[in-house]
């Protein structure tokens, strides 16, 4: 298994709901590249992700996906993983899917874990992930924003 400073933040989800009492298992499929989620209508009625599109372009590299939380609000789902991301209380939060990636540190995950690009329905190429750069740009504004609702009062 490959883990980077990006891949913390999906691996994070997986342990917050493992400690709320989910289960975290394989996934059936590896999801590895850039692909939508959908936000769920519970999520776009959420103060914290009101302003967001309902489906949005986001960067995976995740092998494993969690059950659901009780007592969470679903946030998004995936074709490839049906929870994306929970909202647990009123502070925490846990994405299965990636906002903080970066050019510079996509390029490192692929570097470092190329050996995980193999040929699958939701696993991208190096190419194919590396062609997609400008998304970083795109997914800023939406960690900016969800950072700084997330430490208001």
């Amino acid at each position: 298994m490959c883990i980077s400073l990006t891949e913390q933040i999906c691996l994070g989800a997986q342990l917050l709901a493992q400690v709320l009492g989910a289960e975290v298992i394989a996934a059936p499929t590896k999801e590895i590249g850039w692909f939508p989620i959908e936000l769920t209508a519970a999520a776009q009625a959420h103060p914290w992700f009101q302003d967001w599109p309902s489906q949005l372009t986001v960067l995976h590299w995740h092998g494993e996906m969690f059950s659901l939380p009780t007592d969470v609000i679903l946030l998004a789902k995936s074709a490839a993983c049906l929870q994306q991301g929970f909202l647990w209380g009123d502070r925490v939060v846990g994405l299965q899917f990636h906002l903080e990636v970066t050019s510079a540190s996509f390029g490192e995950l692929i570097r470092h874990c190329q050996h995980e690009l193999v040929r699958g329905s939701f696993i991208q190429s190096a190419t194919e992930i590396q062609a997609q750069a400008a998304q970083t740009a795109l997914l800023t504004p939406h960690l900016e924003h969800l950072l700084d609702r997330w430490i208001s009062p």
